[in-house]
């Protein structure tokens, strides 16, 4: 207080002056501003601090507070610090601290503060001011914790690049980002059986954290639709609080509460833009709106597992790639000296039959012979299959036709126990397809649901029409584009695919028959078919609920495709000189045979070199090559190219098991204008060379 008496006599004085100023700066500074004993008893505090600590007024600050200055700090322990401090200073000193409200919140204060002394030196007063610094020191968290998720998603982001334990990597990766996020827990959840069930399939804990990993095993995202719809739509959920969720979302709220979550962020994870599960991040401790900073550091996180995932897929496909090149490789030296030999059995038994009276024993032997020949053609074509992506026959053509003819074959093939239900559709559109493609098909996936059924009893069912996917059906379907498509169904009453095998079915000689039963081309042979014919596929299968294979053909514009043609002419004859060139005796031996009996002059050599040198000595007699292209010393390309620097209009007709260097297109290009396969049929043959001698 200060005496009136001795204020009337300050009157106009500039120390009045001073005083009233000063009142004026104390009662509106915006600085929290106060006064008191080196005890810690309050004497003085201005409006902005009585504010800044919750409190109406000064009055009501003093009124509270008295002498228990102590009473601002969030920890007494902060006061005897600055105290300690202060006493050490020259001058003033300054210190960031933690205050308490009058309503027990926190905020951060800057405080600068000195010693008032008496005339001998000793500190009777504290003064000073304190300023409210929360969103400075707010700012700078969101700042030091974005700079440390930075961190950690360049390191995460490192860790999936460079390593090939994917594993490994997603489990670091979790862990250092539900460290530095603070959740109670990270789940990685994936959709199997086409977005049927959802399981969860990795999850992080923090320290003292329950794992509940074993409640999202096998789910039906059906019995979900409220988190199924917002996942399909690509939203993100945010569940501020489980105890607040709509009421649609009933099934939802029941699983989270009984994982103990309060409340969860949940991300959808695409891979290549396929919708294929979804990342959780749950919180069992505290409910409220997530910081955006945690968001963007989950939602980053989220989009590095799909890409990581991804990138796992590709290096398998890449690998599998790998194999069956390797496998192409072998397979197609295989099926060069396999068709070698097919020719030769072949030939000769056609060679038989013509002397032998068609109602004899032998007669009916060498058919048999040429049956089981056509089967090993058949096999080696598939082998091939694997060595080249080229030479199939396309055409427009109804699918279901062929379905329909490869039906047919199978009837001769199955037990009568077991059951071949048919529902075909005659109006299904047509595509673009090779018909032994289709019967491939058809035949390779009705024989794998055989033999699932066991002891040959059960049900088969092959189901075709046409159908119209959807934009928002894409996702669930793999690379499927919207529009129309032929569907394929074929699915057994068998034991179904064990999961452990699941990613081994395509595999090429990868079987679980028993040995003798079969090579394990079928499925491979299978994937293979779509792949080229730009078809895709689902699998729906469980061990005990048998196995459903869809498939998906694009279909094409309608347009009536021309029937079958058969031929029924008799070998034609002929007359002219043939050059054959041929490394396998027997096979040159049969074929030579075989053109003579048309009529024709053959000069027979047993290597490129040796007919390079024959022609060269009688160029002009004669008419025409026949070679194979693979043989020792002299191939048949260089053979023919050297012939036609001679006679360029020479024909030549180049036969082969096995094209591993050089394409149909290729022999072209150096004028060789007709590429024949082993075995080669003879009466496609006859009619070649009628038309071009």
């Amino acid at each position: 207080m200060v005496h009136e008496k001795n204020i009337s006599k300050a009157v106009e004085t500039d120390q009045y002056v001073q005083f009233q100023k000063f009142e004026r700066f104390f009662q509106d500074a915006t600085l929290g501003i106060f006064q008191t004993t080196t005890e810690g008893c309050i004497l003085r505090v201005n409006p902005a601090l009585s504010t800044m600590f919750g409190y109406d007024s000064p009055q009501h600050l003093l009124f509270e507070i008295g002498d228990s200055a102590q009473a601002l700090y969030a920890d007494p322990v902060y006061r005897t610090e600055f105290l300690g401090q202060l006493k050490q200073a020259k001058s003033s000193c300054m210190q960031e601290i933690v205050f308490q409200r009058r309503d027990r919140s926190i905020f951060y204060g800057k405080i600068t503060a000195w010693s008032v002394t008496d005339q001998q030196g000793h500190p009777r007063l504290l003064e000073g001011f304190i300023e409210d610094m929360t969103p400075f020191v707010e700012a700078r968290a969101v700042l030091e914790r974005k700079s440390a998720f930075q961190k950690t998603l360049s390191t995460v982001a490192s860790r999936f690049i460079n390593s090939s334990d994917f594993k490994e990597e997603l489990r670091l990766g979790m862990s250092d980002v539900g460290q530095v996020s603070g959740v109670s827990r990270v789940s990685v959840f994936f959709f199997r059986s086409e977005a049927q069930t959802i399981n969860q399939m990795h999850e992080w804990c923090a320290p003292g954290i329950p794992s509940q990993q074993g409640m999202f095993q096998d789910l039906r995202i059906e019995d979900f639709p409220w988190l199924k719809s917002r996942l399909l739509q690509g939203e993100e959920i945010q569940v501020l609080e489980v105890d607040s969720l709509p009421g649609d979302a009933n099934a939802e709220q029941a699983i989270l509460r009984k994982k103990g979550i309060i409340s969860c962020l949940i991300y959808p994870l695409y891979i290549d833009q396929r919708l294929m599960g979804c990342v959780g991040f749950e919180d069992i401790r505290r409910t409220g709106a997530w910081q955006s900073e945690y968001q963007d550091l989950l939602s980053l996180f989220t989009q590095m597992v799909g890409n990581a995932c991804a990138r796992k897929e590709m290096q398998e496909t890449m690998r599998q790639g790998e194999k069956l090149e390797a496998i192409g490789t072998l397979a197609g030296g295989i099926a060069h000296d396999f068709n070698n030999i097919l020719a030769a059995v072949g030939n000769l038994a056609l060679l038989a039959l013509e002397d032998l009276p068609a109602e004899s024993q032998a007669a009916k032997d060498l058919e048999q012979i040429l049956r089981a020949s056509d089967r090993g053609k058949e096999l080696v074509g598939q082998i091939l299959s694997f060595s080249r992506k080229d030479g199939a026959r396309k055409k427009r053509l109804t699918f279901s036709s062929s379905v329909q003819e490869a039906v047919d074959l199978l009837h001769a093939s199955l037990p009568s126990s077991i059951n071949l239900d048919l529902d075909i559709r005659d109006s299904v559109s047509q595509v673009e397809a090779d018909p032994v493609d289709i019967q491939k098909l058809i035949i390779n996936l009705c024989t794998n649901a055989r033999d699932a059924l066991e002891q040959n009893e059960g049900r088969i069912e092959i189901k075709l029409e046409q159908r119209n996917i959807q934009t928002d059906e894409c996702p669930v379907h793999h690379s499927l584009k919207p529009g129309p498509y032929v569907f394929l169904r074929v699915s057994d009453t068998g034991s179904g695919i064990p999961e452990a095998i699941h990613s081994k079915i395509f595999d090429p000689f990868y079987t679980t028959k028993a040995k003798g039963k079969g090579t394990g081309l079928g499925l491979a042979q299978v994937k293979r078919i779509l792949e080229v014919n730009g078809a895709d596929f689902v699998i729906k299968t469980a061990l005990g609920e048998g196995t459903t294979f869809e498939v998906y053909w694009p279909c094409l514009p309608s347009a009536s495709p021309a029937g079958p043609q058969h031929n029924t002419e008799e070998y034609p004859q002929g007359r002219g000189m043939i050059l054959l060139a041929e490394d396998q005796k027997d096979v040159k031996d049969t074929t030579a045979r075989f053109l003579q009996q048309q009529g024709y002059t053959v000069l027979a050599e047993a290597n490129g070199r040796q007919a390079f040198h024959r022609f060269k000595s009688s160029p002009e007699d004669i008419d025409l090559l026949l070679t194979d292209l693979i043989m020792p010393e002299m191939n048949g390309k260089d053979l023919a190219i050297q012939l036609l620097k001679i006679k360029p209009d020479l024909p030549i007709i180049v036969c082969s098991g096995y094209n591993d260097q050089t394409s149909d297109h290729d022999l072209r290009s150096y004028g060789i204008q007709h590429v024949l396969a082993k075995p080669v049929d003879w009466r496609r043959l006859s009619k070649l060379i009628e038309s071009l001698i």
